[in-house]
């Protein structure tokens, strides 16, 4: 087999999206696959993103003008010359945080074909890098729960959405309560979404 001496720039920019989000299944499924049911986060998970990320230009421009505002007033009223900064530090850090939430929204999917079980999720302390996990088999446990996070239950309270813990094994019953053993959770889904998943996983698709 003769050795590659040449660099595939195209592959490597492949490799390197992959690193950072799933790949798109319909360019990588086998003979005879086909795609049933695809599950992302709920909407409000990538509000941010959508809001200053794909209007980047108008966001900069607001950015632009009220820096330049608070520096001309920092000059004129002889205020100290760090508050001019200040606007530009809070439109960085909200492009940041949008950012994150962006790379987060994507990381996170949930794919069944006619032959795998597909769970897409950030490295666990390895941000910005994600993981797929590909299962034969279809999980035993489906287990919508609350998030612990007090501002994304604020947000499930009023959409519906839960946390869904997806497990291979069976409820493990401790001090009379049940959890779910070795479970991927998946956060913030969308409860017609949790219906759809539960429809393929349960055998009445």
């Amino acid at each position: 087999m003769p050795i590659r001496r040449y660099w595939d720039f195209s592959a490597s920019l492949t490799n390197i999206q992959d690193s950072f989000k799933p790949s798109d299944l319909e360019d990588r499924l086998m003979p005879g696959e086909e795609l049933q049911l695809e599950i992302h986060l709920a909407w409000y998970r990538d509000f941010l993103g959508r809001l200053l990320i794909d209007r980047f230009s108008w966001f900069l421009l607001v950015a632009a003008v009220v820096t330049f505002i608070t520096a001309v007033l920092t000059a004129t009223q002889n205020y100290h010359w760090g508050i001019a900064f200040i606007p530009a530090l809070l439109f960085a850090s909200l492009f940041l945080l949008a950012f994150y939430q962006r790379i987060i929204y994507q990381q996170y999917r949930v794919q069944k074909t006619n032959a795998r079980f597909i769970v897409s999720i950030p490295q666990p302390n390895g941000f910005p890098l994600a993981d797929n996990i590909e299962l034969k088999g279809l999980p035993q446990v489906v287990d919508p729960n609350w998030s612990k996070s007090f501002i994304w239950r604020v947000f499930q309270f009023f959409t519906g959405a839960r946390d869904i813990y997806i497990s291979l094994v069976a409820y493990q019953f401790v001090e009379g309560t049940a959890k779910v053993g070795g479970a991927l959770i998946i956060p913030d889904v969308m409860p017609e979404d949790i219906f759809e998943l539960k429809r393929h996983v349960f055998g009445m698709a």
